[in-house]
């Protein structure tokens, strides 16, 4: 028997269809906007700051080892500058904003992998100083800041020793002499206490343990002896909770991430090791308006890129992980003057470098 559909029928499943799409689509909206590449602009390495004004600028080495930028022409907005070249070639750059607002680049370079740098002239400005070198050779940089809002550079040598260097005091030119710090890494990452001392967290050179070196007081060449927590890592990465409580996060051997967090804030007493049930090839954090740590993470299965965050600001509970529909080689977060956040990659597909933002209704 024939069996009759009525238009009735077909006309509110129809509208069922797309009012459910509607909703699923909004839903995903109100989360991460589509990415989205940027023009002619190609990357190995992508690294994001913000200006004095708020505006960001994206830092970033080409496949030919130029280094470029291109930043907003207003904080917050999706407009962007065309690219700008700053005459240096590097393997790995890294970028900090100094006490005034002027910003500092360092770059690992393309021969003997020599570490230099240059400086905005003035805040916002497109006007840098001419590249120099420091005669230290390193694998890996990171740029901390002092209490006394004085820069501090981080290295790792060729022989694995971590060094440092600092400015002599904030926004000068001059920096001190290097560092040894007796201490041997493959990577590391570095953050503030809430009083302003400086915390080292290692992955070591002997089967990729975890440990760990304090400063002893802000602004000191003091620091601890270096204590090991039993944990080994591909990756290590630090964020604050909004008890000011610092989170260390890593990727352990077998690729899931994990973190252990201060019981208190300064305190040299950590937790137990926690485990987040997601697996990365990189990680990136990023603290929300809402006081939240964000994770967002190259995924071991075709370098999908995946977001997820605390469920509520110093929690331990976590939300599920959700696909953003993107795929990294490498990627880097900013945040918007409004405190919206931003995603910054490389694809896989000829190294185009693209962008999404996490809008602040979802921050």
């Amino acid at each position: 028997m024939l069996k009759v559909i009525t238009p009735c029928k077909q006309y509110f499943s129809s509208v069922t269809v797309a009012i459910l799409f509607f909703f699923s689509y909004s839903t995903l909206a109100l989360e991460w906007t589509k990415p989205e590449p940027f023009v002619d602009s190609y990357a190995i390495q992508v690294e994001a700051v913000k200006n004095q004004d708020g505006s960001l600028m994206v830092f970033y080495v080409k496949p030919n080892r130029k280094v470029a930028y291109i930043k907003q022409l207003a904080p917050n907005t999706n407009n962007w500058s065309k690219r700008i070249n700053l005459g240096i070639y590097a393997n790995n750059i890294k970028v900090a904003q100094h006490k005034d607002g002027r910003l500092e680049l360092f770059n690992i370079g393309t021969f003997g992998n020599v570490i230099s740098h240059m400086t905005q002239l003035e805040p916002n400005s497109d006007q840098w100083s001419k590249e120099k070198d420091l005669d230290y050779y390193g694998t890996q940089i990171e740029l901390a800041k002092n209490a006394d809002g004085s820069l501090v550079l981080f290295f790792i040598q060729p022989d694995h020793e971590i060094a440092y260097i600092k400015q002599t005091e904030a926004n000068s030119d001059e920096w001190t002499g290097k560092t040894n710090m007796d201490t041997y890494a493959n990577q590391f990452a570095v953050g503030n206490h809430e009083d302003g001392r400086l915390q080292l967290f290692i992955i070591g050179t002997l089967g990729n343990a975890l440990s760990y070196k304090t400063q002893s007081t802000p602004n000191s060449n003091d620091w601890s002896a270096e204590k090991d927590l039993d944990y080994y890592g591909t990756q290590v990465e630090i964020a604050r909770n909004e008890d000011a409580t610092l989170s260390m996060f890593y990727i352990r051997p077998d690729r899931e991430i994990a973190y252990v967090r201060q019981t208190a804030a300064n305190s040299d007493d950590w937790s137990g090791r926690k485990k987040i049930d997601a697996y990365a090839n990189q990680i990136e954090l990023v603290t929300d308006s809402q006081g939240r740590i964000n994770i967002v993470d190259i995924g071991l299965i075709g370098n999908v890129i995946s977001h997820l965050s605390q469920a509520a600001a110093n929690s331990n509970e976590w939300s599920s992980e959700k696909d953003l529909g993107g795929y990294a080689l490498q990627m880097n977060i900013g945040k918007n003057k409004d405190g919206s956040l931003a995603l910054f990659y490389v694809s896989p597909l000829a190294n185009q470098l693209y962008h999404a933002a996490k809008t602040l209704l979802s921050n």
